[in-house]
């Protein structure tokens, strides 16, 4: 009877220590498996918190490079970042602005329009378009955006100088200068238009008048008096 006894009470213990073993094995495992998943998080922050310092310090370098006038530099890191789709209204923007600065110029209206559609819509960027248009050689389109920036360009410096009690004078020459060249820049494409639709008119009256004579034979063309 004793012997049943410590036989049963071996077998406990050795079911218990198994149990243990067990118990810590799974736990083992979890601590593993969470130790590796939480590495995996901190080497994803930190790939990306790379990237947005990288993408921070492009911005900088290339807006520094606008401001001072060096345009191609400025472009040059603006595609780059326009490849990775963030902020695609801002940057479309830039590169727009940046294309009208160089001597690619009919190259920025697909960006700013690309700006206007993603909500980068400050009135100033009226004024851009209606440059781009000018360069392609579309003045109506020219003529209509232009004139949206006048109108604001007028609500604007109501705002401006209705609210700051002391307006320097710089700022007024600035607003009358701006206005003074969009109007000039309007009215250079209305004449482009004018001469756009008189070239168009006369090319339509020479075909018009070849096709009197389409059907004359070479004999007949011949006694067709010169046009004097």
């Amino acid at each position: 009877m004793q012997n049943v006894l410590q036989i049963k009470k071996k077998q406990l213990h050795l079911y218990i220590s198994k149990k243990k073993t067990k118990t810590k094995m799974k736990n083992l495992f979890t601590y593993t498996l969470a130790l590796v998943i939480m590495t995996s998080i901190t080497f994803a922050a930190k790939a990306e918190t790379a990237k947005e310092i990288l993408r921070r310090k492009m911005k900088t370098e290339a807006l520094s490079f606008f401001n001072a006038r060096q345009y191609d530099k400025a472009l040059n890191l603006y595609l780059q970042l326009s490849t990775e789709q963030i902020e695609k209204g801002q940057i479309d923007y830039m590169i727009g602005m940046c294309y009208l600065s160089t001597n690619d110029k009919n190259k920025a209206l697909p960006y700013l329009l690309s700006a206007e559609s993603s909500n980068e819509n400050t009135f100033v960027l009226n004024y851009y378009l209606g440059k781009a248009y000018y360069n392609v050689g579309d003045y109506s389109r020219a003529i209509n955006y232009l004139s949206t920036y006048l109108v604001n360009l007028d609500e604007c410096k109501g705002l401006k100088f209705k609210n700051v009690k002391n307006v320097a004078d710089n700022h007024k020459v600035h607003f009358e200068k701006s206005k003074k060249d969009v109007s000039k820049l309007i009215e250079i494409c209305k004449a482009k238009l004018i001469d756009t639709k008189g070239t168009q008119e006369a090319s339509k009256a020479n075909t018009s008048e070849g096709n009197i004579y389409k059907d004359l034979t070479s004999e007949e063309l011949q006694a067709v008096p010169a046009a004097k």
